[in-house]
């Protein structure tokens, strides 16, 4: 077995792959996490409906505005 690592990261990558090269690698993560770590899939994916859209955007305004961000930003 080979290092075991605290974290295993994915951004905007994964949905590149066909059915079969993402079940073989969602197979693989957990044999190179170590106890305890964690596997982050960061994608982006569209809202089922323009309800969840406008909702989700009206979310992330506020939230990145209670975070300090600017409109202009």
């Amino acid at each position: 077995m080979g290092t075991r690592h605290a974290a295993v990261v994915s951004a905007l990558a994964i949905h590149h792959l066909d059915d079969r090269e993402k079940r073989d690698l969602l197979c693989r993560v957990p044999t190179a996490l170590a106890p305890g770590a964690m596997f982050v899939n960061a994608e982006q994916v569209a809202a089922p409906t323009s309800l969840f859209e406008e909702a989700n955007a009206h979310w992330h305004a506020r939230r990145a505005q209670e975070l300090g961000s600017t409109d202009a930003e």
